[in-house]
């Protein structure tokens, strides 16, 4: 019979014996997590949002092909297939790294190459004057727009490639400040796993240890009390209860006399206050008609003593009067006649006897029935000890993995990372200023070619610049030396970026890409779920003939769970070996329900034979009901209606209306009369009606006191006793005739609450078990943190690196073209001033120049450009050029290197008697260069004397004349 059927009737719901479950108590966990999972990117989330974009792109979804690995029965790995075509499925799987890593080490190798072979081509061009200017001014205007285009578009990949500089210069920092960080970081997460399986296991022992001892006090609590639970069902079943509210009463009847005797005196008190107060109102009222006499006449005055007359005509005394009668006449008698007689608290007294014994006799029953069900309780908590040992060796187990593994893989990472960490920080720092040198040495030329002047034609010869630094031409030296720079560096800084990149690509998708919390395949979880496994199950996954399962069931799920935040039952995957469904089956074992069966029949063999109340007893609980509760219910009905006339009445605003009475025309002595009457008005607030307001409360209190006390529970007090009557003669014969089926029912109820008592407390473990105990939100963020300080702190500086490093290399190939054809560009001199080179070079020859001091041969030029002497050193080496190599050439030799020196132009001329050509030039060292002839001397006189002078007018000042030069003729020809 389960506790449904024992409902009792006319109870409107189950009958509950036991009392309520134990408040469990919550175990004192240590919850000082202090693993941080946050990152900041610092300024670097534009590069972080490329890479992982990029990363993406490159990185196939699954880590390997599918059946490439299998985990062997004793653990260890074995390659599915031939070696070449093992990898050659692992080769096309990934690529596209596998493209871009080629691209890499063809870059590496093809840029020394094409070094050397763009230094042999510009070596052999070097003496190779430069192209003249463009002779129309549109030529002209289409050289600048070329030049200007060149120098943008250089410009913008040098600021494209000082973009990757920076990220390169930053990322460095970043990832040497991650590596620094990461052993340190990883040991907070290590810590934080430690203390949450620490309060795992702790919770766990809780809820299963110690949670039971809880509720098995609260049943060894009910089982001792097991008489006064049945004698308190019994009254429930029977509707016997108000027996107990009875016995109150008798408990209470000494003070139930007293309450009435002060009911009594509270309203003669009463009375005499509203005695009072009707004295004084009368008294007011005879000087309220004596004023109104005399003021008659005055409206103001009549109207305000018209109103002090109304107010005194209030009469408190018949209430108080009333209010005396109801609680002192014959039935306060009567009620003072039912208290004082004893038969009701005699009756009481015997029926609880009864029931104390009958409870006396299940007790000593259930005492000896009780023992084999504390052992039943006993073996129960037995089993759960057990499970609870077995969850905790699970847990150190899992504790005992993580010390092996992480405390010596920490240690062997930190001293890797002290030993090694600085050498590739200085090497990307080197690698990072290797393309800064780039950077600058390109800015460099595109200042010098956007700010300075064109290269005069001595300029435009010889290297790549003149004696003026402000030119172009020295932008053109910047720029090739950028160029040298992007050749000789280039390969270095691919390898460092390819090697980058394949650390990045490798560590991202063995890491960072399975553990995220991301929809993506994981084939390497469930390789390690296969070689995780145990022994048996490996052996049975190589008999089927099969790999691991791809989707990495065991390891992704605790991953997806415990980022869920789902217990550890759930995360840990403990329902495999220790099912916590087992515990639900622990409480519905025979042996436990055998035991409860004795607790049924613990029951009193002779049955019910209690006596509630005598018919004397009855007759007495009557009488009081009609006369003590009568008696209460008229005395707070009258004490509530004086209180409510005391409130209602107010001189304090009768007064006040007085007072406002102008004494202007009133007759003599009529305002002073009611200034006092006035007064005496408030006199009475603050007296006699404060004095009856107070007397009225107290009445209401003591009536309202008494009347609960009569009432047993029921609405009235006067039909409270007539309603207790009949409940327990009803009681009385539901006792007398199936007195024994209800002790029956009763234990029933009782074994069936201590069952669901026991199945609930196993339900609540189970569910805390599977729903919240050990919630997996520190592990997750222990998780992440790690997560962040290898993938974010680390692996996406280190793949920033490259993206930043690989940008630069990119841009190399169009800097070196628009670098080595900008600096032809800013060779060019400008077009006034351009020296055409050959056989056809003309030279304006003064005869006078001697006299004039004004060199023509150079008169479009400034006048502080002109050209020194060469020395007697240069003269001799100029001399011992062969005549084939000094044919048809125009040579410049410098003389100095300061500010203001220039290059000496020295012309050819043929020698007629060797057929070669011959240099002459100044016999005298110290001889001025301003009054020297250029132009080659042609006298036939003997010993190379010049012509005589002829001082004739026509010959006087001779205007210039073009010289053509030695080699006119066979030039012509």
């Amino acid at each position: 019979m389960d506790a449904a059927a024992a409902a009792a009737p006319g109870a409107g719901g189950p009958l509950l014996l036991l009392p309520p479950p134990p408040a469990y108590t919550e175990p004192a966990l240590d919850t000082a997590y202090v693993a941080d999972a946050s990152f900041s990117p610092r300024a670097m989330r534009p590069l972080y949002g490329a890479t992982r974009l990029l990363t993406e792109l490159l990185l196939p979804r699954e880590a390997l092909p599918p059946d490439v690995l299998q985990v062997t029965p004793s653990g260890a790995l074995l390659v599915q297939g031939p070696p070449e075509e093992v990898g050659g499925r692992v080769l096309a799987h990934y690529a596209s790294p596998v493209a871009v890593a080629a691209a890499t080490l063809l870059f590496a190798a093809l840029l020394p190459l094409a070094g050397l072979l763009f230094c042999c081509a510009r070596c052999c061009c070097c003496r190779r004057r430069p192209p003249p200017p463009p002779a129309s001014r549109r030529a002209k205007r289409r050289a600048a727009c070329r030049r200007a285009a060149l120098g943008l578009a250089l410009a913008a990949a040098a600021t494209a490639m000082l973009f990757g500089v920076v990220c390169a210069f930053v990322t460095n920092e970043y990832m040497q400040e991650g590596s620094d960080a990461l052993p340190g970081r990883l040991r907070v997460a290590t810590m934080d796993a430690r203390l949450y399986l620490n309060n795992t296991r702790r919770h766990m022992s809780h809820l299963l240890v110690t949670n039971f001892h809880e509720l098995r006090d609260n049943l060894e609590h009910s089982l001792n009390s097991t008489g006064q639970l049945m004698i308190a069902g019994l009254k429930n079943v029977s509707n016997a209860t108000v027996l107990d509210k009875v016995a109150n009463l008798t408990s209470m009847l000494d003070s139930a006399q007293q309450d009435l005797h002060m009911l009594h005196n509270l309203t003669h008190d009463a009375h005499e206050a509203a005695r009072d107060l009707d004295k004084e109102l009368r008294a007011l009222r005879a000087r309220v008609d004596a004023l109104h006499k005399r003021c008659k006449d005055q409206h103001a005055c009549r109207d305000a003593l018209n109103a002090s007359a109304a107010a005194a005509d209030a009469d408190f005394s018949q209430l108080a009067a009333a209010a005396e009668a109801a609680a002192a006449g014959e039935g306060g008698g009567a009620a003072q006649a039912a208290l004082a007689a004893d038969h009701l608290q005699s009756s009481v007294r015997r029926a609880e006897d009864e029931l104390r014994g009958l409870a006396r006799r299940v007790d000593e029953r259930v005492a000896r029935a009780a023992p084999p069900l504390r052992a039943a309780l006993d073996d129960l908590g037995g089993a759960v000890a057990d499970y609870d040992g077995e969850l905790g060796r699970a847990l150190a187990n899992v504790s005992r993995a993580l010390d092996r593994g992480a405390d010596p893989a920490l240690g062997h990472l930190d001293a890797l990372l002290a030993r090694y960490s600085r050498y590739r920080y200085y090497a990307d720092a080197g690698a990072s200023a290797a393309l800064l040198l780039v950077v600058l040495l390109l800015a460099l030329g595109l200042l010098y070619g956007f700010c300075g002047k064109a290269p005069l034609p001595g300029d435009a010869l010889g290297a790549y610049g003149g004696e003026d630094c402000c030119a172009r031409a020295t932008g053109a030296r910047w720029l090739m030396l950028a160029v040298a720079a992007m050749f000789l560096l280039g390969s270095a800084l691919a390898l460092a970026a390819l090697a980058h990149f394949a650390a990045g690509l490798a560590a991202q998708q063995a890491v960072c890409a399975p553990l995220r919390p991301a929809p993506r395949p994981a084939p390497l979880l469930a390789l390690a779920d296969a070689w995780l496994a145990p022994p048996e199950e490996r052996a049975a996954l190589a008999a089927a003939g099969g790999g691991p399962p791809r989707d990495g069931k065991r390891l992704a799920d605790a991953l997806a769970a415990c980022h869920r935040n789902r217990s550890a039952y759930a995360v840990l995957g403990l329902s495999a070996r220790h099912n916590a469904q087992e515990l639900l089956r622990l409480a519905d074992s025979p042996e436990v329900r055998a035991r409860l069966a004795r607790l049924r029949s613990a029951l009193p063999e002779d049955g019910l034979r209690v006596q509630l109340l005598t018919a004397a007893a009855r007759q007495q609980l009557v009488e009081l009901g009609r006369s003590a509760g009568a008696a209460a219910e008229d005395a707070g009905d009258a004490a509530v209606a004086l209180a409510a006339a005391a409130a209602r009445a107010d001189p304090e605003a009768l007064a006040a209306r007085l007072d406002a009475v102008p004494a202007d025309g009133l007759p003599a002595g009529a305002g002073k009369e009611l200034r006092e009457l006035a007064d005496d008005l408030r006199g009475v607030q603050r007296g006699a009606l404060a004095e009856l307001r107070r007397r009225a409360d107290a009445l209401n209190a003591t009536a309202a006191r008494l009347r609960d006390r009569l009432r047993l529970g029921f609405g009235d007090a006067r039909l409270a006793a007539d309603a207790a009557v009949r409940q327990l003669e009803a009681a009385q014969r539901r006792f007398d005739e199936g007195g024994s089926q209800l002790l029956v029912q009763l234990a029933n109820t009782l074994a069936n609450e201590v069952m669901q008592r026991l199945d609930a407390h196993l339900h609540r473990v189970v569910d805390l078990m599977q729903a919240s105990v050990g919630a997996c939100a520190p592990l997750s963020r222990a998780v992440n943190a790690s997560l962040v300080a290898v993938c974010d702190e680390v692996l996406l500086p280190v793949n920033g690196w490259w993206v930043g490093c690989g940008l630069c290399l990119v841009l190399f190939i169009p800097a070196l073209i628009l670098a080595s054809c900008l600096a032809t560009q800013y060779r060019r001199p400008r077009a006034d001033q351009y020296i055409p080179a050959g056989p056809d070079a003309e030279y304006l020859y003064d005869a006078y120049s001697d006299r004039d001091n004004i060199p023509l041969a150079r008169a479009g030029g400034p006048a502080e450009q002109l050209q020194p002497i060469m020395s007697d050193q240069q003269q001799q080496q100029a001399c011992a050029l062969p005549a084939t190599s000094r044919e048809g050439k125009h040579i410049s030799l410098s003389a100095g290197k300061k500010r203001g020196q220039r290059r000496y132009h020295e012309g050819y001329h043929d020698n007629a008697a060797g057929g070669g050509g011959a240099y002459e030039f100044p016999s005298r060292r110290d001889h001025d260069a301003r009054f020297s002839d250029m132009a080659p001397k042609h006298w036939d006189l003997p010993n190379g004397a010049p012509p005589p002078r002829y001082l004739g007018p026509e010959y006087e000042r001779p205007p210039p004349y073009y010289y053509p030069g030695p080699g006119d003729s066979a030039g012509r020809r």
